[in-house]
């Protein structure tokens, strides 16, 4: 009789028994999602509108301010290097001495040209003035003073000819001495005495002037334009003509890669009139003083440009602004302390902050930290940052 004391449920022990269940699944719903729990805390600062000096940061290369390659004008061996390698020349200073005495020959030899040329022009005149008069007195034809006249034409001619083939002998012997173009530092000599060189040898040396200096950067379309427009609103002209314009209101100064910042200040002297279609940007360029020749030509540094004059602006640390396809924007806490999404447009910096153009009003609340525990539509328990660091 094994199983005897089964028995088929009642009735109402079913009904008893699926209330029981019910109310069981009721207490777990319950548990598994809570009413009361507390919104996440959030680190938020206040934004105002500060007193900044705009920045734009750029990377710029270092050129020289002149540069010169000294090549050799005449063919001939090479007599005397009269300078030290890498030392400072001067404008007009003797470099290299071509042996001249091959041209210093042509130079005789032309000199003697010209004293006949001009011994045969002194004959055919005194002639061509003897027929002129005989020819009025009747006594000579006038075939006889055609020819002399013609005569007296040629020997002129031959002397200029030969007056110019001296000008040019003495600008050769005259190529034989070579001069510094510019000032600046020299390289060294490529050639040693007694090497023959000529128009195709190639550079003998090359001059590079260091003080000032240039550093050329292209500065983006849309950075050209507020600057623009900040000139415009200033009642100024916004062309860049390098001639006092742009270099009244923006400074443009130089971060070394040691992270340093160089003392002098530069100006700028020149921006391209067009945008490169490649890359949305302008070419500008910029010249500082270099006395020391503490930069040299070919080294990347930063470029900052930076208004002399600080304005009113609003701020938000950079550490608040995210970026997605649409472009930049935060997270706001308004007054019941929900979250919102607000777009924003930025433009340069303002050291750790960046400078609002548009999206924030003064008086506004971001998140700075704990963006990644929220998002838009909930609400956070804000904490004003105390770290004075906005």
């Amino acid at each position: 009789m094994a199983g005897a004391w089964f028995r088929a449920p009642s009735m109402h022990a079913v009904v008893l028994g699926c209330t029981i269940l019910l109310a069981s699944c009721d207490d777990a719903s319950e548990v598994a999602a809570p009413t009361g729990a507390p919104p996440p805390s959030v680190t938020v600062e206040t934004v105002s509108e500060r007193e900044i000096v705009s920045e734009f940061v750029h990377v710029g290369r270092l050129e020289a301010f002149d540069q010169v390659e000294i090549s050799a004008r005449v063919q001939g061996y090479l007599q005397e290097i009269l300078f030290t390698d890498g030392q400072n020349v001067e404008v007009g200073d003797l470099l290299f001495l071509i042996d001249s005495a091959p041209f210093q020959a042509d130079v005789d030899l032309a000199k003697a040209n010209v004293a006949s040329a001009s011994a045969l022009l002194e004959q055919t005149r005194n002639q061509f003035e003897r027929s002129q008069t005989l020819f009025d007195q009747g006594d000579v034809t006038t075939t006889r003073l055609e020819q002399d006249k013609s005569a007296y034409q040629q020997a002129s001619a031959e002397l200029l000819a030969s007056q110019a083939k001296l000008r040019q002998a003495e600008i050769q012997l005259g190529y034989t001495s070579i001069l510094a173009p510019i000032s600046g530092r020299i390289g060294r000599a490529n050639f040693s005495l007694g090497a023959l060189i000529e128009t195709g040898s190639g550079p003998l040396a090359e001059i590079t002037s260091l003080d000032p200096i240039y550093v050329t950067f292209a500065v983006s379309e849309t950075n050209m334009l507020k600057v623009k427009q900040d000139r415009l609103d200033a009642g100024l002209d916004p062309a860049f003509d390098g001639t006092g314009g742009v270099e009244s209101r923006v400074v443009p100064i130089i971060r070394l890669p040691n992270g340093t910042t160089y003392a002098e200040t530069g100006v700028i002297d020149f921006v391209s009139p067009a945008v490169d279609i490649r890359t949305a940007t302008f070419a500008v360029r910029a010249v500082f003083p270099n006395p020391n020749e503490f930069l040299s030509p070919g080294q990347f540094v930063t470029v900052v440009l930076s208004d002399k004059e600080p304005s009113l602006a609003i701020t938000v640390p950079q550490v608040a602004v995210q970026q997605d396809k649409e472009g930049e924007f935060v997270l706001v806490v308004d007054s019941q302390n929900m979250v919102s999404e607000r777009r924003i447009t930025t433009s340069g910096t303002d050291g750790t902050d960046f400078v609002v153009e548009s999206g924030l009003a003064q008086g506004d609340t971001v998140i700075v930290q704990g963006i990644l525990k929220v998002r838009p539509g909930v609400p956070v328990n804000p904490v004003q940052d105390t770290s004075g660091d906005g």
